[in-house]
């Protein structure tokens, strides 16, 4: 069976189980990742879904994986964002006023992944940008979710070049 035609459950639990082993070999982590998260009464969950996981961020931020969406924390509310939604995902910052000379665009590069290295923006087909930040370790598995997500629904995958 080709990966492509994996549940977003089932690809979600096989990257949250790699992001654990990933986050064992390199130590402790920033950014918590839980396998078995705590109901939420306010979580405004679709009659059958279930959740995958959460990854707490560095500042207590909570980020949801759920069957068909992922769920963003802010201020005390959740954001409800359906995986069928997403038309789009950029890797620590959209690029905007890229300076021109090669030696700043050096320094730029340095900078944002200083800076953002850890961070997914979420685009939906609205124009509406959802920031998943100081991810740490679960980064990468995220990213890789979000990538076979956009490729599974023949969507272009929108990252910016070099990120």
């Amino acid at each position: 069976m080709s990966v492509l035609a994996w549940s977003p459950e089932k690809r979600l639990l096989v990257m949250f189980h790699k992001i654990l082993r990933w986050e064992r070999r390199a130590g402790q982590s920033t950014a918590i990742v839980n396998l078995s998260p705590a109901s939420v009464d306010t979580l405004p969950l679709q009659p059958g879904e279930t959740m995958i996981g959460e990854v707490t961020n560095r500042t207590g931020r909570r980020f949801r994986f759920g069957t068909t969406a992922v769920y963003l924390e802010s201020d005390r509310q959740w954001v409800r964002v359906p995986y069928d939604s997403i038309v789009g995902h950029h890797c620590m910052a959209e690029r905007i006023n890229v300076p021109q000379d090669e030696s700043l665009k050096k320094d730029y590069h340095r900078s944002l992944k200083r800076n953002y290295g850890d961070r997914i923006i979420l685009v939906d087909r609205q124009g509406s940008r959802y920031e998943l930040d100081g991810l740490a370790q679960a980064y990468n598995g995220l990213h890789h979710f979000f990538t076979w997500l956009l490729v599974r629904g023949k969507k272009p995958c929108q990252w910016t070049k070099g990120e």
